[in-house]
């Protein structure tokens, strides 16, 4: 099928419906398969976010939400969902890295507290 086929919309329905009923793997291939088919639906992008995010797939996510952004559609409660969905993904890969960071100079510091102890019973 050429990009843009009105016969997308099969899948764009069967992922919607997977969606909704929080099957969210199935609902990721079903919408996919239509992005192929019009890469300039914005429905299609809007809920490839979602699916991605709640399968944890935050890079993927992070990309559609942009993508969708991009997209510039007038729907401005989708536009503001989106916008809180890429400060929120955003920020959780923030905060993971500095949770990395803490726990990693949590244990630098038990190895040095170790290591002095180990000294100190060789005395």
């Amino acid at each position: 099928m050429r990009s843009g086929s009105t016969w997308h919309w099969p899948y764009r329905t069967l992922g919607l419906a997977h969606y909704y009923l929080k099957e969210y793997a199935d609902a990721e291939k079903a919408l996919k398969q239509a992005e192929k088919m019009d890469p300039s639906d914005s429905t299609v992008i809007y809920y490839l976010s979602y699916c991605c995010d709640h399968l944890g797939q935050k890079k993927e996510a992070i990309s559609y939400c942009r993508r969708y952004l991009a997209m510039k559609t007038n729907d401005a409660n989708r536009n503001k969902r989106i916008h809180k969905k890429l400060l929120a993904l955003s920020k959780t890969k923030s905060a993971k890295n500095k949770n990395d960071a803490l726990i990693n100079k949590f244990f630098r510091v038990i190895d040095s507290v170790s290591r002095d102890l180990n000294n100190f019973n060789k005395e």
